[in-house]
This record gives C-alpha cells, structure tokens and sequence, in this order.
C-alpha cells in the first residue's frame, strides 16, 4: 500500500464509442438460439458500446485524453487490446495528439485492475515529477477480440476510453488520491485470456481459423465466485490494515464486470446501493476502462458529495488487484 497523499486528481474524462449494440442484435447477427430477455436477466445488460470499423484503441485514448488535456507531460496507458504487439499505443496517443515534448509514454497490462495500477504508476510519476501534469488513461476495444459465435463472452465485453490527469497540486483539482494498493496472486493458470498471439503460442493459419486468437474464459461461474470472494476479503483486508471500516467511504467504484456481482460485493460488506454508480446494463465490461468511465461519470452526474472519501476496486485476469482511496473535494 502505497501514500499518495501530495497527489490530486485534476480533471477527469472518458470516451464511449457512438455504437450502441443490443442483446436482440448479437441474437439475430449470429442465429444464437436464445431470448434477449434471458440474457438482460442472467448477466445484467441491455447493450454494449462496440467501436465502429475505422476506429482503433489509440483512437478512443485520445478521445478520452481530449477532454482533459492541458501541458504536456507523461502519459501512463492501461491497454489489453492494444493497437500492436509493438510499438506501444501509449506512444500512438502521444503522436496522434501531435506532442512534441520527451515525455514517456507507457503502456501498462494489468487487466480490468489496468486503470488503478495505472493510477498507482501516475501518482509515483507525480511525486518525482511534482511540476508536471501526469496523464493516466485507459483504453480498450475489447469487441476486436471477440469470438462472435461465443456466446459466453460475446454479450459481456465493449469499448470505451477513460483518463485522468494529475498534479501535485491541490489548487482547481477534484479529488486528493490518498492512497493505493496494487497486488497480483498469479497463483493458478489463466482463466480469462487469448491463447494465441504471443510467444508462447504464435499465430497460425489453423490457430487463427480456430479463433485462438479471440477471449477465452474456462468457466464463467467459477470465475464470477472467485472474484466475489476475493474483493470482499480484499476490501476489508485493505481498510482494516488503514485502521478504517466501510463507514468511513461515502462511495465505491468497481470494475463493471457483472451488475449483479456488484450489487452482491456492496451488501457482503455492508455499503448502500445508492453508493455506487453502475453503468455495466449499458456500456458492458470495457475491462480496464470500466473504472474509468463509472468515475468520470459519477463526477460528471454530480454522485459524489464534497469530502467523501471514495473506494475504487477491480480484479483483473491474472488475479490483478487494485484499490485506491480517494477524498473528493
């Protein structure tokens, strides 16, 4: 667990592509033999954001980067679905915005936990660089790795782009980031992942025709139950180490991975429905941005209260893990 308590959140913003794809749509697209109905009540969503045919996720970045941006200075992407294997799609923002500045540029592969690992690395950055304006984003187009004919994967995964600039400066910011705590258990074989692709197993024409190279999750079920364990033992874990409880967050933030896997975290640990903010019935699982776009938007809706200390939260495949506490001004 790491302080960051000279570090604040200046601006906050986030992209969704304009394409909005309903359950009765993948339905029809793919002749799958089920309801929409279904699908709305056993995973909690109506549509998805896909990203249309031209746009890629540099794309979205800078979308997201746009809203906030002011001086030029180090940009810290969380990606899963990035542009190329290399170079990295942080340095495809950075030239797409047309900087001109020697600032880094990095990507980071953290899963949906991307954005606060992402923000942990920002907030470092800031503290080093104190003068400068740090960019944290988050950017994923998730649909591009999608095995259509799938129809465990295919309704939950989407697009979006979130970002966040920070300065170690209080003056005009939104939010004081207090603190972080970033861990990956890395203990069993990835359940969530594209086998094919990397350098373990490079691509073939009989991998490709297989859709090897397209999201595969082993068993949802067991997955979701991990998940829910781990985050309540996690959140009590983390605030119990600060000498906190959860009465002492006014608000929450999670990955939107599953609505009602939300819904079921907030009771176990004893947090109001009207304390968090979820968006997964609308924009569906845009992994590591997730957290991202439910911030910017709940900032942006007016859903956090001035001197409320907020709890951001994601799991990521892997078993990537990130919290991050904030003070809202």
């Amino acid at each position: 667990m790491i302080s960051h308590k000279s570090v604040y959140i200046l601006k906050l913003g986030h992209y969704l592509p304009e394409r909005r794809v309903t359950n009765d749509q993948i339905i029809a697209a793919r002749q799958l033999k089920m309801k929409a109905s279904w699908v709305e009540t056993r995973l909690g969503i109506r549509e998805r954001r896909w990203a249309n045919d031209h746009q890629t996720t540099s794309d979205l970045g800078v979308e997201a980067l746009k809203k906030i941006v002011g001086p030029e200075g180090p940009l810290v992407l969380s990606t899963i679905s990035p542009d190329y294997l290399t170079p990295s799609t942080a340095s495809e923002i950075k030239r797409k915005m047309r900087w001109q500045q020697q600032h880094q540029a990095t990507d980071l592969a953290a899963a949906c936990a991307g954005f606060i690992f992402s923000l942990e690395v920002g907030a470092l950055l800031c503290q080093a660089l104190p003068e400068e304006h740090i960019y944290v984003l988050a950017a994923e187009l998730r649909s591009r790795f999608l095995d259509m004919s799938d129809r465990r994967t295919v309704f939950l995964f989407s697009d979006a782009a979130g970002a966040c600039s920070l300065r170690c400066d209080p003056q005009n910011s939104l939010a004081q980031l207090l603190w972080t705590s970033c861990s990956t258990e890395g203990l069993v074989e990835p359940e969530i992942l594209i086998p094919a692709g990397g350098a373990k197993t490079p691509m073939t024409e009989e991998l490709l025709k297989s859709s090897m190279n397209k999201i595969k999750m082993v068993d949802g079920v067991s997955i979701t139950q991990a998940v829910e364990e781990k985050l309540v033992s996690a959140v009590k874990n983390c605030l119990a180490q600060r000498g906190e409880s959860i009465s002492d967050y006014g608000y929450f933030v999670f990955h939107q991975g599953n609505g009602q896997l939300i819904a079921r975290i907030m009771d176990q640990i004893g947090a109001s429905a009207g304390q968090t903010h979820t968006n997964f019935s609308q924009y569906g699982n845009s992994s590591s941005a997730s957290v991202a776009v439910a911030l910017s938007e709940a900032s942006e809706l007016g859903l956090i209260k001035s001197n409320q200390k907020v709890l951001l939260v994601a799991m990521g495949a892997g078993y990537h893990l990130g919290l991050a506490g904030l003070r809202w001004n």
